[in-house]
Order: structure tokens, then sequence, then C-alpha cells
């Protein structure tokens, strides 16, 4: 197949690529006094051929290709006349390193290999002849570049410029390789080390971009952008006081973990003594009252709780609150069916909102769940929050609630405030029976029923909202555990469970052939069917990690598919899944 042959053209490029590392950024570079330390920057690993193997034949397993994996070695070998790449070593990692000295960045590309003289030989025939020049070998590439290679320790060193090669060591810096045990590709970037001048490089281009990007906004809209300006200012220079607190970043994505299909982390070590590092420590042990608002099995998911620091208080209230008073403003001055009293009551209502998450933001904690379970039989919505003036939010909200029963006597009718008070809350209750809401569709009526209810609840301290049949014993059922505190190993926790949602959807979906397709995909995520976004903090070190689970790359595997069986035909069709033919 003429995709698979294209394999080994694939490899020979890759070694190219590493073989034509920037000299250009190095030659333009100061040259470095003698016994100055060399620091790594940026350390890219790659797993190995190996691995790459392993994977594709786990994701080929779920996407029905079960002879991916082996169609690919095969046109390697092809391709190189023997399993792999000659002279490579499969089983260790490979990547790319960027170092420094303090005084200019040094590229080395790191191949593991068994037997240099045989990869040398394949890359001749590949038309990368190697010469040898001492203790280094030069190639001469396609684009006019000389780049050198040196076979050190069992490893080819690539790099652009023989200076890199007296600097950098024989080994690559020991991070390649432990990455590698954690994830399939990962870059592992040291903030810590970049050199302060290109570190303010790097930013001020970044400044410049967006200042570009405000010029040409206001060239093709007229609109004055002197306040975006500001924000964005604001914005930069919180990213480089972050920036400068981080030591290192980390983002890693594996295939076939122990959590998920695929899992991508994002790791985070910040600098010692900082107040990223204060604010990392103060959220080890973290409680929350609102456990009560997730519901069992539920179909979809989000609980966040953590401490905040000084700097993200006043940060939340300088930029955050005042930007989204603004931004709901001119949305409600575009708005042309709402009359002046709604607009003004609506206002009033968001204002009062973001007044109250400032309070609640000052004092120092952040605590709100949200959940919902939803099916082809069931429709429920469970959500809560520490929210400090909830009082002032109550009475913007009921004042805009009125106005809408003023003009629709059917909400007049059944929405009840201060239908009922439980554990300092006061429940506000629109009652929805099914027989009353004619125009939702049949499905949903169904699910529904007589006792469905949305309610409303605020206590000086908290806000909660149910949706669901007999919302309200469900809402008091939740606060009841608000009692008691529990403490979390996730400052954030969200996840989204594709088969029910997706059996929702085939009950609701407004066209027949919508509802038809998704019954289709069903058995795809019948288990193993969930998207999850976590965020913890371990030691010294804060994560944020996806995991998507195997149901899930199924279905999007065969949606790829499908589209592309759709799409005309071009030179390189994707091979069909066993069973579709």
């Amino acid at each position: 197949m003429r995709s698979w042959n294209l394999f080994g053209a694939f490899v020979a490029a890759a070694c190219g690529l590493l073989l034509s590392l920037p000299g250009q950024l190095l030659a333009q570079q100061p040259s470095a006094p003698p016994s100055v330390e060399v620091k790594p920057v940026v350390v890219v690993s790659f797993a190995g051929i190996d691995r790459l193997f392993e994977d594709v034949e786990y994701l080929g397993k779920l996407a029905g290709m079960e002879s991916l994996a082996e169609n690919l070695k095969n046109s390697l070998a092809a391709q190189t006349g023997e399993p792999g790449v000659p002279g490579v070593d499969a089983k260790r990692p490979c990547g790319v390193v960027v170092q420094t000295n303090g005084f200019q960045f040094l590229v080395a590309g790191y191949v593991p290999v068994t037997d240099f003289d045989k990869t040398r030989e394949w890359l001749k025939s590949r038309e990368i002849e190697l010469k040898q020049e001492g203790d280094l070998w030069s190639a001469d590439l396609p684009n006019g570049q000389t780049v050198f290679v040196a076979n050190k320790n069992n490893w080819a060193i690539i790099a652009a410029d023989k200076q890199v090669f007296s600097q950098v060591g024989d080994n690559p810096p020991p991070s390649l390789t432990e990455l590698s045990g954690t994830h399939d590709l990962s870059v592992l970037l040291y903030m810590a080390n970049i050199p302060p001048m290109f570190k303010q490089l790097g930013l001020s281009m970044i400044q410049q971009g967006m200042e570009m990007a405000l010029q040409q906004q206001a060239k093709e809209t007229g609109q004055d952008v002197t306040q975006q300006r500001e924000m964005i200012q604001r914005s930069f220079q919180q990213m480089q006081v972050m920036l400068d607190e981080i030591d290192t970043m980390t983002v890693g994505l594996t295939v076939n973990s122990p959590q998920a299909a695929i899992s991508l982390v994002y790791t985070v070590v910040p600098r010692p003594g900082t107040e990223y590092a204060r604010n990392l420590r103060q959220n080890q042990d973290v409680k929350t009252r609102l456990s009560g608002f997730v519901l069992p099995d539920a179909t979809f998911m989000l609980r966040e709780t953590a401490r905040l620091g000084q700097r993200d208080i006043e940060q939340f209230k300088a930029t955050v609150i005042p930007n989204y008073k603004k931004l709901f403003r001119e949305s409600l001055d575009k708005e042309k069916t709402l009359t002046k009293k709604e607009k003004r009551l609506a206002t009033d209502l968001i204002d009062a909102l973001l007044d109250a998450l400032g309070a609640t933001v000052e004092k120092g904690t952040l605590d709100l769940a949200f959940s919902g379970q939803m099916s082809d039989k069931q429709l429920t919505l469970l959500s809560g929050m520490m929210l400090e003036d909830g009082a002032k939010v109550e009475k913007s909200l009921l004042n805009l609630l009125n106005q809408a029963a003023e003009k629709e006597p059917d909400v007049k009718e059944h929405f009840h405030v201060n239908a009922a008070e439980y554990k300092g809350f006061r429940f506000h209750v629109l009652d929805l029976p099914a027989s009353k809401v004619t125009d939702a569709p049949e499905p949903i009526r169904q699910m529904m029923g007589e006792d469905f209810a949305f309610v409303l609840a605020f206590s000086d301290h908290a806000f909660a909202m149910a949706a669901a049949p007999k919302a309200t014993d469900l809402l008091k059922k939740a606060i009841d555990q608000m009692d008691s505190e529990t403490t979390v190993t996730k400052l954030a926790d969200m996840y989204i469970a594709l088969n029910p949602l997706m059996k929702f959807i085939s009950v609701v979906a407004e066209k027949a052939e919508t509802r038809d397709q998704v019954q289709q995909l069903l058995p795809l995520v019948s288990s193993k069917d969930r998207v999850t976004l976590t965020a913890s903090v371990q030691g010294d070190k804060g994560t944020t990690q996806i995991d998507i689970e195997e149901g899930v790359v199924k279905l999007l595997v065969t949606m790829a598919l499908t589209l592309q069986q759709k799409a005309p035909q071009g030179p390189l069709p994707l091979p069909l899944p066993s069973g579709t033919e």
C-alpha cells in the first residue's frame, strides 16, 4: 500500500531533519568563555521505534485494523532491508536537546545506535553520505547545509556546528531517557535555565505580536482597542511574573497508559520560595463541602476546590470582574429584543453575580460542583457553589424572574418565591410539569414527568440549583452533605461520559438522520466512554491530565474514517477497519 511505502522515506526525512538543526541560530550567537557550565533548556524525548510499533498495534486494534502495525513493520523492512532502521537501537529513546552555556544555545539530536557503520551505510543509500573528519563525520544536505555527527557511547549525536560537541558531552541529559519511561512523546522545558536576555527577547517578540494583532483589528473594524490593549498588557505582565517563577514545564503524551487509551499530561514545577510554590503547597490538603452535588454515575461532572493566593485574588478583582462587566454591557447594548427595563435588570444581575464572586474569591477559597445525569430516559441537573453576598444575587435574580412572570402568565402561575426554607437556604421553585411544557420535544417531556421542577436556593454563603423530578428533595439531600467537609486529592475534576450522552441525543435530536447515526455509533462507546480532565498537586509540582478512554478513541477513529470515505478519493486512501467492506 502506497501509504506504508512512504514510511521509509519518512524515517530518512526525520534523520535529515535532525541533521539540519538550526546552524544559523548558533552562528549568530557569541562564543562562550571556557569552563562555563552547560545546562539543558529543552528536551524532546521519543520513546523509540519499538514503542511506536506497540502504540500503532494498540490503536490499530481499537480502530478495527488488526494488521496495521504488521503492515507498518513490513513496509519499513522493505525500505531498509531488515526489521527496523539499520544500526538504530529500537528499544531506546531518541530526541533533540537544546542546551545553553549562558551565552548561546547548543542544539543536538540524539539517536541510539547499536552499529553506527550500518546506519551510515543506510543513510548513504538514502543519498545522505557521511564523510569522516577526525573524530566527527560531516554530511552535505540537499539544501546546501553541512551538518556534523559524532558516534559516542552508542549515541549518534547530530549538530549543525562543531563547537557543540566540545560542550555538550558524550551523552544526552538523563532526562531524555527518564521521560521515555513515563511518556511516549514528551517535551521538557527548563524555564529557569533560559538566559535572561533570551527570555526577555522572546517575551518582547510575543508582546510585539499581540500589538500588531490589535492594530490589525483596529484597522479592520474601526473599533477603539485601548481597553483591550490595557487588558492584554496586564495579562502579559502577569504571564511574565508567572514564567519567572517556573522551574520546569513538561508536556507528555502516552498511548495505552494505565489510566486510559490516550493520556496527555502537563506538569509544572515552580522555583522554590516563589509565590507560585507557596500556592501549590497550600493546596496539598483541600476540603470541599459540595461532595453531595456530584451525582452518582453522572453523565458529566465538574468539581473545583482550591485555596487562592493573594496574587490570584488581586488579578481576579482587578481584571476579570471589570472586563466581564464591560463585555456583558456591550452585548446587551446590541440586543434588540429586550426592553430598557429588562436590560437594566439583566445588568444588575450580572453585576451582583460578579461582585459576589469577587467577595468569594477575596476569602481565599473556591469551591463549586456541577453534575448531570442524562440518557434516553433521564434528565437531572445539580449544582452548588460557596458564594459570599448571595443575597444580592438572589434579589437581582428574583427581580428579573418577576419581570418575566409579568409577561408570561404561565411563569407567574408556576413560579413560587420562598417556597421553602431548609438549613439556611431559601428555595425558589419553578414547577415544570410535562403537561404544561407543550413546546418541548416529546422525549424531553417523558423524561420530565409531572413532578419536574427547577429550583434555586440561596443562603448567606452558598448557592444551589437543581432541575429534576422531585428537585426539591434532591437539593435537600445534597445540602445535608454540606454539614461536613470531604478531603479531595484533586483541585479540579471533570469528566463527560459519552454513552449516556449519546443515548440522550439519540432520542431528542430534531432530525431522524441524526438520531439514526448516533444509534449506529452507540456500540462503540458501550464501555470506557469517558474523557476526563484533572488537576492536582503532588509534592512540589502541579499536574493537569487529560485521559481519553478506549471507547472514545474507537468513536473518533470511526467518525474520521467515515468522513474520509465520503470525501473525494485522494492518492493515499486510508485502510478501512476489518469488516467494513
